[in-house]
């Protein structure tokens, strides 16, 4: 009886690992998101001081 309950508490960490593995891995790509985000916005930003120092 005891084993059930080692097994069934190990199978119950392990489902904890994974699902909170599988959140970590999301929040790392939220995280690449808002840096590509934040990139294309300094690009873009460094294309339009370009564009105005062109003009005067």
């Amino acid at each position: 009886m005891k084993k059930i309950f080692e097994l069934l508490f190990c199978l119950v960490a392990l489902i904890a690992l994974l699902i909170s593995s599988q959140y970590l891995e999301n929040g790392d790509d939220v995280q690449n998101d808002e840096l590509i985000a934040s990139s294309d916005n300094q690009e873009s930003a460094a294309e339009n001081v370009a564009m105005l120092s062109d003009q005067e």
